[in-house]
């Protein structure tokens, strides 16, 4: 809001730096009261003119004290040029945004309108200011009242002003602006809003309309900011996606930075594309439109001056941003406590400079999640959150969103206070504000909806009401239904609390004892701590209760899996996805464990599925979209749509993910601006999801790209041909889900009892210590092996007996461990062990729907000879060579002859040469050395000529591999990232998604004259024997792991690791050519295949 742009009696100089110099010059010349006086009001104009322009205070400081001046040598009986001098006066104070000043005007223009007749444009031109003023109060923190006066006296000012003038106009746009904030502040109708907006929109940037041709410059900047709020607040109200566009289209206008008067207008249009960000993120859970909106509230604040009357509103803004920021960092401690103590730090300013209602609940929701990042620490905070929130409560009566708000915090509060005073009096209130919350109007019914869910578990909780917790079942759902498609994220953490209730509840009902906390991250707001909930509820029917909870995990587990691929599809960048990922680990295990503990075909499948939409979702992600299923799609114009489409937004994340590592990187425009790559990802984001809609809403294509049903699944296990079998781990057990390729629908679940998620990952740890020892311990790891056939894979192997391959689909920190090795003690092997390598090959995959794409690619690839690229030991690089390395490329060359091979060994094998080549390549075989950082899987790579590297983020970026099998015969190059197991992201799954039918990788360092020696038997066996890569794999592991040292050395003689080693003893070596030194699990099964 704005009051005109200048004095009426001004008329601008052609240059303002010349005018101001002019006119001092004047002033230093003039002589007499009236040529002082002229010379004066010259040079007010020229100053009051540079302040518009460049909004330099002191210039404004000074116009004030100059016109003081004026006034005081005009005679009291020139009432005309008082009145005059009084208006401009009361103009600049105005200008300054303090309340004294804006005080002080209102009085100078309540003066003057006694004068002026109040059908008479001045008198109009008085009204308006005064509005103006009144709105500043308003926006300041004067409530409801102000602003009602500020509509009426802008109503009078719009009825009396002749149109067509410069004045009109601006009080025109005045108008629209506080209709707009009556119904943001105030739930005002929506008559409010629609007049608000077209009065606003006549008036907008690039309008050819009377009025737009006849406003002042500096107020396009103003009607641009509030008119992007108002389309934001409409759009959220109505969901007409012409607004969200309308809105976005004046935000992302390149000239609005460069608008006249831009400076001033600078805060609120930068805090309207910040709520404008913050909306869409409320709407789509996209953690891109959280960071945006935080980048963009901090440029407003820092476009307002210290004594700027928006600045306290902006703070609180901020604020609000960065808690809400900690609460979608939950899953990451330290990202989380930083924004939450950037929050706490903001809002305790604005409640010392402004305790107003809003700041009092803002303050009191960050002292809330305090308390609840430890709550022993932080004790003191839940009073001190319950004390704010009180207040809060007792000054929201103006407006219903707030009072709805923090009603339903000021219960989550008390709540929290009763589970650790057991206050009788704090249960009673908070059941009072929920009772009170539900039956009170709100705009914002379905987040208070799900706030008052999330606490009726709560109360069925700390009361041990099994009656309520039925209740609270029904209101869980309620909840959902009433935030889809309107708050992705909020309803994300409403479907984990019911998840997490139904597990707790099942638990409970089965009569098992809890494990380790649940869940493995910390609560959703407003769940009390691990093992605080449902731990003593007793059911009146146990058998009945675990029945109603396995319905209930089966029904939250798929809205998790329902919202999680939303959240997933709907996140920029890859970081965004896994923030989204890795809040859900872990419940889908939870859920397939309890559903598979029914025995129930129906919930076995449903398990089943849960666990296969849970895992590897940016991968699936990819791969599904590229490999749609679209041949019943009759409409060959959206089929071209949508693969063009396709393409477009896979072009897009590659250039993304390539920038990441560049050089300057992605560079925003201004702050709270996408950059320019990541504009281009939106855009084709949102066109790619136009298309799919259009082909949703066709009849039979409802379900197109949605997580999978289990008759596709089905499909995939009878293409592939041997039995699929899932693992997972909860704190109570675990459980193995077979599918068999003759009837999968017919799921078998093999209990697990010993399996749990504290062994698996203590089990992983152990193992990759002593595969990266120097001096491995050989009966540590014997005895790592017979608990994973204790454990896990001998129950499994006993359900599938005479089985010739499986594919396994490990979940959790498993997939760091070779599950083909898990072995017993065999006096009869030769070997003394009996390894699951012996009665079965094994593969692995990440989902049951990447095995299929592996399956249409072997399907696809052209049938003439495969071509091979190699590269054998790049060089130079600061690694030691890897002397093994060209003989064994030579190995695998040699069953590939002809003019098409290609060998890249030295300064050959170079990033670049290797890249282009890639593409052409039906087998890769690469013999290197490879990093892997499981905190950082993308940047784990290939090192390559001159210390080059290939890394896993240069292979999700890259496009057009078509290769039959590639093989990463280095270090490490099939570990999985540590945070996020589940998603398997690793230089192996990077080439898959590469496009890649399948891989063999590694699982920890290895050996060089092993792998060679592996290598050289698997190429043969495959190559000449005929075996399928798995069988392959298997037999060639086989045989080193049992072949004599003499057998070695016979195979490969010119190997001196396989020689006799010097200084060995007669009686030793009159041994060594019968013993098997390579008969450990860490000598021969560190590669596993994946893929087909």
């Amino acid at each position: 809001m704005s009051g005109p742009d200048r004095p009426e009696w001004y008329d601008p100089p052609e240059g303002i730096e010349g005018a101001v110099r002019s006119a001092q010059a004047r002033l230093d010349r003039s002589s007499g009261r009236w040529e002082r006086l002229d010379a004066l009001m010259a040079l007010v104009a020229s100053l009051y003119r540079r302040h518009m322009e460049h909004g330099d205070p002191a210039d404004l400081d000074r116009a004030i004290a100059l016109t003081r001046e004026a006034l005081a040598q005009v005679p009291a009986s020139d009432r005309e040029n008082q009145e005059i001098g009084a208006r401009q006066l009361a103009l600049m104070l105005f200008r300054t945004g303090t309340a004294a000043d804006r005080a002080e005007a209102g009085r100078l223009l309540r003066a003057g309108r006694a004068h002026r007749d109040p059908r008479s444009p001045a008198y109009g031109e008085t009204q308006g200011l005064l509005g103006a003023i009144a709105f500043a109060d308003h926006t300041a923190g004067g409530g409801r009242r102000p602003l009602d006066e500020a509509v009426a006296f802008l109503r009078e000012a719009v009825r009396t002003q002749p149109s067509g003038t410069p004045e009109y106009a601006t009080h025109q746009a005045n108008l629209g602006c506080a209709l707009c904030y009556c119904y943001r502040d105030f739930g005002a109708s929506d008559a409010d809003l629609d007049e608000g907006i077209a009065l606003l929109e006549d008036l907008a940037p690039g309008r050819t309309t009377p009025s737009a041709r006849l406003l002042a410059p500096n107020m396009a900047a103003v009607v641009r900011a509030n008119l992007i709020a108002a389309l934001d607040a409409r759009h959220n109200r109505r969901g007409d996606p012409a607004d969200a566009r309308r809105a976005r289209a004046l935000a992302e206008d390149p000239r609005a930075a460069r608008e006249t008067g831009d400076w001033q207008s600078r805060g609120t249009r930068l805090g309207a594309e910040a709520s404008l960000a913050f909306n869409r993120y409320q709407s789509t859970g996209g953690l891109y439109d959280l960071e945006r909106a935080l980048s963009a509230q901090q440029a407003a604040l820092d476009a307002l001056t210290q004594d700027d009357g928006r600045r306290p509103d902006t703070l609180l803004n901020l604020a609000f941003l960065h808690h809400s920021q900690a609460e979608a960092l939950r899953s990451d401690p330290a990202a989380a406590s930083a924004h939450l103590d950037t929050a706490l730090r903001l809002a305790r300013e604005c409640v010392a400079h402004s305790p107003s209602p809003t700041a009092r609940a803002v303050l009191g929701k960050c002292l809330l999640s305090l308390h609840n990042t430890d709550q022993a620490a932080h004790s003191a905070a839940l009073d001190d959150a319950v004390a704010h929130l009180r207040r809060a409560v007792a000054g929201s009566g103006d407006s219903p969103r707030l009072d709805a708000n923090a009603r339903a915090s000021l219960a989550d509060a008390l709540t929290a206070r009763f589970i650790r005073d057991q206050s009788p009096q704090d249960l009673a209130e908070a059941t009072s504000l929920l009772e009170t919350t539900g039956r009170r109007d709100s705009a914002d019914t379905a987040g208070v909806a799900a706030t008052l869910a999330v606490m009726q578990v709560v109360m069925a909780s700390v009361t041990e009401d099994a009656e309520a917790l039925r209740a609270a079942r029904t209101r869980l759902r309620e909840a959902l239904t009433a935030l889809e498609g309107r708050s992705a994220g909020i309803a994300f953490d409403i479907a984990q609390v019911w998840l997490r209730m139904e597990w707790q509840t099942w638990r409970v009902a089965a009569g098992l004892a809890p494990g380790a906390a649940v869940p493995a991250r910390p609560p959703a707001p407003g769940m009390p701590a691990p093992g605080a909930s449902f731990s003593d509820v007793v059911f009146a029917d146990p058998a009945a209760a675990r029945r109603r909870a396995t319905a209930g995990v089966a029904e939250s587990g798929r809205r998790i899996v329902e919202i999680l691929h939303g959240l997933v599809d709907t996140q920029l960048g890859r970081e965004h996805k896994e923030r989204s990922i890795i809040s859900a680990a872990g419940t889908g295990a939870q859920g397939a464990y309890a559903l598979s503990r029914s025995g129930e075909p129906d919930a076995l499948r449903q398990a089943v599925v849960l666990l296969e939409a849970g895992r590897a979702l940016m991968l699936s992600e990819v791969l599904e979209r590229g490999t749609a299923e679209l041949d019943a799609l009759a409409d060959p114009a959206l089929l071209a749509c949508y693969r063009e489409a396709t393409e477009r937004l896979a072009d897009a994340e590659r250039a993304v993910l390539a920038s990441s590592t560049a050089p300057g990187g992605d560079v925003a425009p201004e702050p709270g601006r996408p950059g320019r790559l990541m504009r281009t990802l939106e855009d084709a984001r949102e066109q790619w999801r136009a298309q799919v809609d259009r082909v949703r809403a066709l009849p039979g294509f409802h379900d197109f790209l949605r997580p999978p049903a289990f008759e596709a699944l089905a499909a995939v296990v009878r293409r592939l041909g041997c039995p699929v079998v899932f693992l997972c781990a909860t704190e109570l057990g675990g459980v193995a889900l077979l599918m068999d390729p003759a009837d999968p629908a017919a799921v078998a679940a093999v209990d697990l009892p010993l399996l749990s998620r504290d062994w698996e990952e203590r089990t992983a740890a152990a193992w990759l210590r002593e595969a990266s020892a120097e001096v491995p311990d050989e009966q540590a790891v014997d005895d790592l092996s017979y608990e994973l056939w204790t454990r896990v894979m001998g129950p499994v192997a006993d359900a599938l007996g005479d089985c010739r391959e499986v594919v396994l689909i490990p979940g959790g920190q498993l997939a760091l461990l070779p599950l083909h090795a898990a072995g017993r003690p065999d006096p009869g092997a030769v070997t003394g062990w009996h390894h699951v390598l012996d009665r079965t090959a094994v593969r692995y995959a990440p989902t049951v729907r990447s095995l299929g794409a592996s399956l249409d690619r072997c399907r696809d690839l052209p049938g003439d000879a495969l071509r091979l690229l190699a590269v054998a030991d790049p060089a130079p690089t600061g690694a030691p060579r890897l002397p093994e390395a060209r003989d064994e490329v030579a190995a695998v060359a040699c069953w590939f002859p002809g003019p098409e091979t290609e060998v890249l060994a030295d300064l050959a094998a170079t990033r670049d040469r290797v890249a282009a080549l890639l593409a052409g390549a039906t087998v890769l075989h690469v013999a290197c050395h490879a990093d892997c950082d499981p905190a950082r899987p993308l940047d784990g790579g290939l090192l390559l000529a001159g210390d080059q590297r290939l890394t896993t983020r240069d292979l999700l970026a890259m496009t057009g591999l078509r290769s039959r099998l590639v093989t990463l015969s280095a270090c490490s190059t099939g570990v999985v990232g540590a945070a996020l197991p589940d998603e398997v992201v690793s230089l192996a799954t990077a080439v898959l998604q590469a496009g890649a039918a399948g891989v063999v990788a590694s699982l920890w360092e290895v050996d060089s004259a092993a792998t060679l020696a592996i290598m050289a038997r698997f190429y043969e066996l495959w190559r000449r024997g005929g075996l399928p890569v798995t069988q392959a794999l298997r037999r060639a592991q086989l045989w080193f792991r049992d072949a004599t040292n003499a057998e070695k050395q016979a195979a490969l003689p010119t190997v001196t690791a396989f020689a006799p080693p010097p200084g060995m003893s007669p009686r030793e070596q009159a041994a060594w050519p019968a013993e098997r030194q390579d008969a450990g699990p860490l000598a021969w099964s560190a590669f596993f295949h994946t893929g087909s």
